[in-house]
């Protein structure tokens, strides 16, 4: 029946603002990349080659030989799309005027917050599409007041209806607009432009982008109303966001390293408060690069060796930790030089064999993609610091010079350790860390950090 319609489709039904939106629905298949084309070319080291159907080595994790594949934990995707800031804003943010924090990919997914802004797609499957329960994220062009959605579901604020002459009658997307016949969807969330625009003859003559021009205001868009109300004019005031659906789609299976903030700024006018306009966004991207980087918060509390004497192997203050560096040699022979706290540990065969298994399994070594034999990496133990330079290393914001690592803790309810200054970059909920100085781990080097009650992960 979609083929009898002939090769091409009338503008009513085929407008250029709605080429992507629901193709299959609409015209009996799909001409879009599956998401996972994008998620899986960010994050795996095979990728299919549409010109054989063949798994071939990913350019982003090919290591050159002799060289360490790069590590996938330095892969981030950050995506500033359509979605209300309020669905992916913490508490403290929905509460205050002046301040936004967004979200990280692991409290959106903590919080159930994919479902509120995406639902399930079903992409890839039979099953007909589950629609976010944020009625704003819902893609289509009639008005939903009539599709009998709730309400948003972070503020409870109920849909308005394409009559309202009120831009700000909805706090999030302002209400919906006159259904023009298929040729724009209704929008997920809109914000005030800081100087207006002009949708005259002058404009349209230009091919601006404008979304008031005079034969556009029976749509009775928010966008041309003013801020206090009234009929539409062709100064248009508010900008628009449509629901970033497929976007969002590539964040969720891109996983842990994605950053999603929102198009629509929540400060969009005063340019003194720390976070106007897109500010909030970068500050994300940065706080999830310098997490990641660092690498060494802790989701878990360690014991450290509080009896006074050596016990079980641990000087007064260290934890039950093993840190090994794995490094390719440079021009030859391993050198774990005991001057630089490093001990070899290829007489330890079952510690070193396990190293060289996560290295495997992470496909940093091994067969294809990458040529580099696993057996050809170094295997060291960075040595825990103790007496009077693991004081320093707990105490000191400048950090010793000496080779080593220590743990400090400044988590709420658990046993304080060094200074709390130390972790102010870990999140709230991981106040812990392992604190690496004297330029540890090695440059070039994989470190693998076991500690008890933990397993072998690295860093």
């Amino acid at each position: 029946m979609e083929c009898a319609k002939g090769a091409y489709l009338p503008m009513e039904t085929d407008d250029l603002n709605l080429r992507c939106w629901q193709q299959k629905r609409r015209f009996g298949f799909d001409l879009l990349y599956p998401t996972r084309r994008y998620s899986d070319g960010l994050s795996q080291r095979l990728v299919v080659q549409r010109s054989t159907n063949e798994y071939v080595a990913n350019p982003l994790y090919q290591a050159a030989e002799g060289k360490v594949a790069r590590d996938a934990g330095l892969v981030f995707l950050a995506g500033i799309v359509g979605v209300p800031w309020q669905d992916i804003a913490d508490d403290d943010s929905l509460a205050s005027a002046d301040t936004l924090r967004y979200l990280t990919a692991q409290e959106i997914d903590a919080k159930a917050r994919w479902g509120v802004i995406l639902g399930n797609p079903n992409e890839g499957t039979t099953d007909a599409p589950v629609l976010p329960t944020d009625p704003l994220m819902v893609e289509t062009p009639v008005d939903r007041t009539s599709l009998g959605l709730g309400p948003n579901p972070i503020l409870n604020a109920p849909l308005v209806d394409s009559k309202s002459t009120n831009p700000r009658a909805n706090p999030i997307n302002g209400h919906e607009q006159v259904d023009n016949g298929g040729h724009d969807l209704q929008y997920a969330c809109i914000f005030p432009l800081a100087t207006p625009l002009n949708c005259d003859q002058a404009a349209q003559d230009a091919n601006k982008g404008c979304d008031c021009f005079e034969d556009e205001l029976v749509y009775n868009r928010p966008l041309c109303q003013p801020p206090t109300g009234g009929a539409g004019t062709i100064k248009q005031n508010f900008a628009k966001a449509y629901p970033g659906l497929r976007h969002l789609q590539v964040l969720k299976e891109f996983g842990a390293n994605s950053v999603v903030a929102s198009i629509c700024p929540k400060i969009a006018a005063d340019k003194t408060k720390p976070d106007y306009g897109y500010n909030p966004a970068v500050k994300a991207i940065i706080d999830r690069l310098k997490e990641a980087l660092k690498g060494k918060c802790l989701p878990r509390p360690l014991v450290p060796n509080n009896t006074g004497a050596a016990k079980d192997g641990l000087e007064p203050g260290q934890v039950p930790c093993a840190v090994i560096e794995a490094v390719l040699p440079e021009g030859g022979d391993c050198n774990c030089d005991p001057n630089q706290n490093r001990i070899d540990v290829t007489d330890r065969p079952e510690l070193r064999q396990a190293v060289l298994k996560k290295l495997e399994s992470s496909q940093t070594c091994g067969p294809s993609p990458n040529p580099t034999p696993c057996n050809t990496f170094c295997t060291c133990e960075l040595k825990q610091l103790s007496g009077a330079d693991l004081m320093r290393c707990q105490n000191d914001e400048a950090a010793p010079s000496i080779p080593g690592y220590c743990y400090v803790n400044a988590a709420p309810n658990e046993t304080p350790v060094g200074n709390p200054a130390l972790v102010n970059d870990c999140s709230a909920d991981q106040k812990r860390l392992l604190r690496f100085v004297g330029d540890t781990p090695a440059r070039g080097a994989i470190a693998l950090v076991a500690c008890l009650g933990a397993s072998l992960g690295s860093q």
